[in-house]
């Protein structure tokens, strides 16, 4: 009988304040240089990873929805 390994996430609602927070910190690290359409980009990837791994929104990923119209 073969075994089958599991890998466990521990999922947090607090990613996304704290991955700003880090990019925040270090843009050049994440971003490569400071910038509104790198943000975005690098967020849209973010909550599209989340998805793709079936991961529910957070509450702070459902507000960041908002973030376009508030920068327009």
């Amino acid at each position: 009988m073969q075994e089958k390994n599991t890998i466990k996430l521990e999922v947090k609602s607090k990613y996304l304040n704290e991955i700003l927070q880090l990019i925040k910190q270090r843009p050049g690290m994440y971003l490569g240089k400071s910038s509104i359409t790198r943000l975005r980009s690098f967020l849209d990837g973010y909550i599209g990873a989340r998805r793709d791994l079936g991961l529910p929104e957070t509450e702070e990923e459902i507000e960041f929805h908002k973030f376009q119209e508030w920068i327009q």
